[in-house]
């Protein structure tokens, strides 16, 4: 992570990523089931480590452009 004083979206996407990875390694080693999406699917997986696709997720079609809200 970089020592500027703005976080940056890289950042925050490869932090969520490893606790994810935490997150799943912890459930398996309680023997609990984890969700996660995985390729537009939703994904279930159990504590033997076998992935099983639940259902396929939908996606956006239309995008909300970026707005400027101004504070006084």
């Amino acid at each position: 992570m970089s020592r500027e004083k703005d976080i940056k979206t890289s950042d925050l996407n490869k932090a969520l990523w490893h606790m994810s990875r935490k997150a799943r390694r912890e459930n398996k080693a309680l023997g609990l089931e984890t969700l996660y999406e995985k390729d537009g699917y939703l994904v279930k997986c159990d504590a033997s480590g076998k992935e099983h696709r639940i259902k396929k997720m939908e996606r956006r079609r239309t995008t909300i452009p970026p707005h400027v809200i101004n504070f006084d």
